[in-house]
């Protein structure tokens, strides 16, 4: 059975091995909240754990959920080996402003029984996850595999905010085009370039920001550049009849980063009616506002409710039962076992639309335009989440052999299984639902896709290159050779990022190559070796990249060569918490957890968070 006190680099090792456990998965799950998207992606994953991990809200995760059952039905057993790692597979069209998922608190009261069976692999895909939210992720205890004790553990949920692999894709593909972004307050969602290792400013810690009595508090969400929501939640103790009460308070709050200040707070004891609450997941709506899932930390057989606030907290509404499958400009998708219900933030209790969702694991399609698109795949197509409007797109994707990518740009491909030819593309129009292309591109492999500059980006389906056709005619542009086809994103730039070649370093970590592609050309422009496979955060000028207790920064210059800027070597006391180096608004920031081991109700030894401290890093 794995140790955690082995560490995160030993879990990592862990989670490339394809024989390690089930059991070992589930508890690497609960203890390194950064490595969920790891074990989500694992061939031993099984049911009750997806399920588990489902609820997180961590957009990687949910990407390699959601992509389990298309990429299986596709490519397996033919391509198998030829699937880009677990680490690589960061997203694709992960629409940044489009999706910020629920990513905070986690799964709460009791795990889940043990299934009888094991799932199939899977692998990574473009995020389409839940709500458009910031990339933290979180922790609690994961449910035992088959086999595990059958003595029902009370969960104290604890949220990793921020997770290290979250982070890096959330950052890694927002960009700032200049143009108008009615769906984001946030603006430039980006982090800086430090060309010199930075210096840490002023500490922002958790536990001195909320008022009450709290377990634990911890960071949660970024609603925007300057602002983080913040959670506290009570302990549990046993009263005199053996039964379960809170031990403090449960609030939510939303903190100013840039003055270090709490903004306000809200009482979610007073909120739900409860008297212990959890909170699973904060989403941000790109407009100000959050949606905080809550559950009942003493009654684990409650519905969840849904807790809508606005910038200046508050209370827009509460809604029983659900979770947020996506959110954006001010809108929000809520997911309620399988029935879509499209909601204005500012009208929670309100609904707009409603509808069945084409099945479980995917949702939701987003666009990727700063024109405020916000598209959602029911039963019966693509709908406009804002109105409910059918774009008359996407009524046949139930079928196994079809699927569909929303795209920057205000286009959605559409890709038809050719069977050992690869994909069949073809280009749709998202406002009118025509095609653009007279004829299909054969060939492509769909698993990532970009629309850049008028070009859109397939990688080949047998063969090692990556290849551009104009977005008006289909044409073929131009092919470039690549170390293998892997996985493909956006920079802040507006340029695209390869990442190929994937291998194990001397210290045992995955690495990769990081190919800088200009779409109009083709080119590769600065390639960058040795970077961390599951970690990636980029600026405009700059990438980071942490492998094991060190940050390093790279040049992705034009007029560079890929070198390596600095390396920031990090205390070796810390090495094996969660750290997190994020982007926000042109700046850069670090985000630490420490843990500590305490004894819950039951006199079970489990991890709680000792101190939560976001810096400003600053040259």
């Amino acid at each position: 059975m794995f140790d955690i006190a082995s560490g995160e680099t030993a879990a990592r090792e862990a989670l490339a091995n394809p024989a390690t456990p089930a059991e070992d998965l589930a508890t690497i799950a609960g203890h390194f909240s950064s490595l969920t998207p790891l074990v989500a992606a694992h061939p031993n994953l099984y049911p009750d754990l997806a399920t588990w991990l489902k609820n997180l809200g961590n957009p990687l995760v949910d990407a390699a959920l959601g992509a389990r059952e298309a990429r299986e039905a596709k490519e397996a057993p033919a391509q198998a080996a030829a699937q880009p790692a677990p680490e690589q597979a960061l997203a694709q069209a992960w629409p940044p402003e489009a999706q910020a998922q629920p990513a905070q608190g986690a799964p709460q009261g009791y795990p889940p029984e043990l299934a009888p069976a094991y799932q199939a692999p899977g692998a990574y895909q473009p995020p389409a996850q839940p709500y458009p939210q910031q990339p933290p992720a979180q922790y609690a205890q994961a449910p035992k595999a088959k086999g595990g004790k059958g003595k029902l553990i009370m969960i104290i949920a604890i949220v990793v905010v921020l997770a290290l692999a979250a982070a890096a894709v959330w950052f890694f593909f927002l960009r700032d085009k200049g143009g108008s972004s009615s769906t984001s307050t946030s603006g430039r969602l980006v982090a800086a370039d430090l060309a010199e290792e930075p210096d840490l400013g002023d500490e922002i810690v958790a536990g001195d920001l909320l008022e009450g009595d709290f377990r634990e508090v911890k960071f949660s969400t970024w609603i925007d550049d300057g602002h983080v929501s913040v959670f506290g939640v009570p302990g549990l103790v046993l009263d005199d009849d053996d039964e379960l009460q809170a031990d403090g308070d449960s609030a939510v709050g939303l903190v100013d980063v840039l003055k270090g200040e709490l903004s306000w707070q809200v009482d979610l004891a007073e909120v739900t009616g409860w008297d212990a609450v959890t909170v699973d997941a904060i989403a941000a709506d790109f407009e100000g506002a959050m949606v905080v899932k809550t559950s009942n930390a003493l009654d684990s057989d409650d519905d969840p409710q849904l807790v809508a606030i606005s910038a200046s907290g508050e209370v827009l509404g509460v809604r029983e039962g659900g979770s947020v499958g996506a959110a954006r400009g001010g809108y929000v998708v809520i997911n309620d076992d399988g029935e879509l219900t499209g909601v204005k933030t500012s009208e929670f209790e309100d609904d707009i639309w409603t509808a069945d969702t084409l099945n479980s694991s995917n949702t939701s399609i987003y666009s990727t335009t700063y024109d405020g698109a916000f598209y959602a795949l029911t039963e019966d197509g693509l709908v406009d989440v804002k109105t409910g409007d059918p774009l008359g797109i996407g009524d046949d994707a139930d079928e196994e052999d079809l699927s569909y990518h929303a795209m920057e740009g205000g286009v959605i491909l559409r890709c038809e299984d050719a069977g050992d030819d690869g994909w069949a593309a073809m280009l749709l129009s998202a406002s009118s639902g025509d095609e653009l292309w007279d004829d299909e591109v054969e060939g492509a492999s769909c698993t990532y896709t970009q629309h850049l500059d008028g070009i859109v980006l397939l990688f080949g389906y047998d063969d090692d290159r990556l290849h551009g056709y104009d977005d008006a005619t289909g044409e073929e542009v131009w092919k470039t050779k690549i170390k293998d086809r892997a996985w493909m994103g956006q920079l802040p730039n507006g340029r695209a990022a390869v990442d190929s070649g994937r291998t194990t370093n001397d210290d045992g970590y995955p690495v990769v190559t990081v190919s800088i592609v200009e779409p109009k050309t083709g080119e590769i422009l600065v390639e960058v070796d040795n970077v961390d496979a599951a970690w990636i955060l980029a600026g405009q000028k700059t990438i980071y990249s942490r492998l094991g207790d060190e940050f390093a920064a790279y040049s992705i210059d034009p007029d560079g060569d890929g070198e390596e800027l600095w390396a920031m070597e990090l205390d070796a006391d810390l090495a094996d918490d969660d750290i997190a180096m994020n982007g926000r608004g042109g700046r850069l920031w670090l985000h630490i957890t420490t843990y500590e081991q305490v004894e819950d109700a039951y006199g079970d030894t489990i991890e709680v968070a000792e101190t939560d401290t976001i810096w400003q890093m600053v040259n």
